[in-house]
């Protein structure tokens, strides 16, 4: 990706949509049961086409670069709906920023001001779409003697209530150790997975873009 310092002064800047950014009376959401009727996007990680030569199937390396593996334990992805898929767009410039930090619950997010924020082009980066149309989610992954579990969760960012992440845990919900030696083996294998099964290189049929709207209901009183 293109770094921040290159980002700013080099791209039209633009109006951070009010819509993206969290309210305090909003709970948090749960999808799980309409995994099959929902579509998740995220900008491609690389510049160009993000199909093969088929023309159908997506390039890992248009979710992940080369390398890259590992982050899949924490791949961010958006619930399409009323966070649209060009909104990935979207791109706030400064790296030292409060507006990618985790939204606290019962708190107001945080909206990028107007010199802050920069539009990535669509003729340099595609988008990549995720529909999870099997009823396995969260599913099992196994490394050896190693079992592990991944699971689509909401992690709303102060800038972006419609923030989710594809995270990976041992089967008893504790984090993954620190550097073991079967742990990129085994990311790389859910990268695979994820690929094969539920990457879209355009828009998913029969994707109900009502449920994400349902799902923003008022959770408590602000404070």
């Amino acid at each position: 990706m293109m770094s921040s310092q290159k980002l700013q002064g080099s791209l039209p800047k633009m109006v951070y949509p009010a819509y993206l950014i969290p309210h305090c009376h909003d709970g948090m959401i749960s999808v799980i049961e309409q995994l099959e009727i929902t579509c998740f996007a995220r900008r491609a990680n690389r510049p160009g086409p993000i199909v093969d030569t088929s023309g159908s199937r997506v390039l890992q390396d248009a979710i992940l670069g080369s390398g890259e593996s590992r982050q899949m334990k924490e791949l961010s992805i958006n619930l399409v709906g009323q966070h649209k898929a060009e909104d990935c767009y979207l791109k706030v410039a400064k790296s030292d920023n409060p507006y990618s930090d985790l939204w606290v619950l019962g708190t107001n997010g945080l909206c990028p001001e107007e010199h802050e924020v920069s539009s990535l082009s669509p003729d340099e980066y595609g988008i990549v779409y995720f529909k999870f149309a099997r009823k396995d989610i969260p599913f099992p992954i196994s490394e050896g003697e190693n079992d592990c579990i991944a699971t689509v969760c909401h992690k709303p960012t102060n800038c972006n209530y419609w923030h989710f992440q594809f995270e990976v845990t041992l089967t008893n919900g504790t984090l993954l150790p620190p550097n073991p030696k079967w742990k990129d083996r085994m990311l790389k294998r859910l990268l695979d997975i994820l690929v094969d099964s539920w990457a879209y290189p355009s828009f998913p049929d029969r994707v109900d873009l009502s449920v994400p709207l349902s799902c923003r209901v008022a959770a408590q009183s602000c404070a």
